[in-house]
């Protein structure tokens, strides 16, 4: 196993903890799910830096992971950014 299929592994760890935090929060923040897109985006990018290294995905499929990776990074980035300073106010209420 490649060091970068560890990374792959870990950040899918965390993404893992960052989406469970999520489901199981009673209020969730605007920057919280951010933080989570943020987090699912890298580990898009990084098993695309997998399939670079081993060949394994078809230049399509590889296109269409780093295309979805970097929007999801992107959405995550705009979502913190917009909502940094109403971190403390309106939260999303759990129904």
């Amino acid at each position: 196993m490649t060091p970068v299929a560890l990374l792959v592994l870990f950040c899918a760890a965390m993404a893992a903890i960052a989406v469970g935090r999520l489901v199981v929060s009673e209020q969730r923040e605007y920057v919280d799910i951010g933080t989570a897109l943020v987090v699912v985006g890298i580990t898009l990018l990084t098993t695309l830096w997998v399939a670079l290294e081993e060949s394994m995905l078809t230049t399509v499929e590889r296109l269409l992971l780093a295309a979805v990776g970097v929007c999801v990074v992107a959405a995550g980035v705009v979502m913190i950014v917009r909502y940094w300073d109403q971190s403390a106010g309106p939260t999303i209420a759990r129904e």
